[in-house]
């Protein structure tokens, strides 16, 4: 259930009371906290033995922080459901689209592409769900990359410029005019056998940047 966000992405988090499945909460910025473009993404884990799953209650919690903005859920929720491929359902998978369809959340998952890899006796299963609010562009795919577990990564990309990192500005040094300046000022130290430096490390710190 944890959530990582980019180091040049502005995010920020929202610490909720845990109960039933553990989740984490994450606001990511548009310009700042509270902002009409700011997208809301609840990471979500439910026990394969979980009884309390309580589904309404984190999805409340959720939507009413969030309001009027877009709500991304996501996580491996364990409820199975024949929505999303599986061959029988528990209470919690009849639970769970219920409370999405009350909350007018949006299903990404294509039902017949599995998340998470079967075994000899079971068929390839889907416990890793998503759902999403508001009208925004968006797509769903299995990446096929699984880093060492049975789950696959899922891809989950939101086209337009609100969410974009801006990045900052690359500055490219010359090589060989930082090696050519240094040489010259190491030149007359070493004839003159001094070891002292001859300039503070202001006025080095200026010619570096100069040579830049």
């Amino acid at each position: 259930m944890a959530v990582l966000v980019r180091s040049n992405v502005a995010a920020t988090q929202h610490v909720t009371s845990q109960g039933g499945c553990e989740h984490t909460q994450v606001e990511i910025l548009r310009r700042e906290i509270g902002s009409s473009d700011n997208l809301f993404v609840m990471s979500e884990y439910c026990r394969p033995s979980q009884r309390q799953y309580e589904f309404e209650r984190i999805v409340n919690k959720v939507k009413g922080l969030a309001q009027t903005r877009p709500v991304l859920i996501l996580g491996d929720f364990n409820a199975p459901q024949t929505t999303w491929g599986y061959k029988f359902q528990f209470k919690s998978g009849k639970a769970l689209p219920k409370v999405m369809e009350d909350h007018e959340m949006a299903f990404l998952n294509e039902p017949d592409v599995t998340a998470r890899r079967g075994s000899s006796v079971a068929r390839d299963p889907t416990p890793d769900l998503s759902w999403l609010s508001s009208t925004l562009d968006v797509s769903w795919g299995r990446e096929g990359v699984y880093l060492g577990s049975d789950h696959s990564m899922i891809g989950i990309t939101i086209r337009g410029s609100r969410y974009r990192a801006v990045l900052g500005t690359a500055q490219i040094t010359d090589w060989d005019n930082m090696r050519k300046f240094t040489q010259e000022q190491k030149g007359p130290e070493e004839e003159s056998g001094q070891a002292e430096t001859q300039c503070t490390y202001t006025e080095w710190a200026r010619d570096q940047k100069n040579v830049l």
